[in-house]
């Protein structure tokens, strides 16, 4: 993908599957250790800072 770097890349991939598994009504707990987040806060935080919204408020 051009103009946009790794680590954003890596980010916007995790996130996009993390909301197709929050969709479909996944615990975030499992959501956030199945996309490579071993901290269910940081991946809170995360989340929010990506969609605007906290990962219970979007399920």
């Amino acid at each position: 993908m051009v103009g946009i770097n790794y680590k954003d890349y890596l980010i916007k991939v995790r996130m996009e599957e993390a909301k197709k598994r929050l969709k479909n009504g996944d615990k975030i707990k499992v959501v956030a250790s199945e996309v490579g987040y071993s901290d269910r806060n940081y991946f809170s935080r995360a989340f929010k800072k990506y969609t605007g919204i906290s990962p219970g408020k979007f399920k």
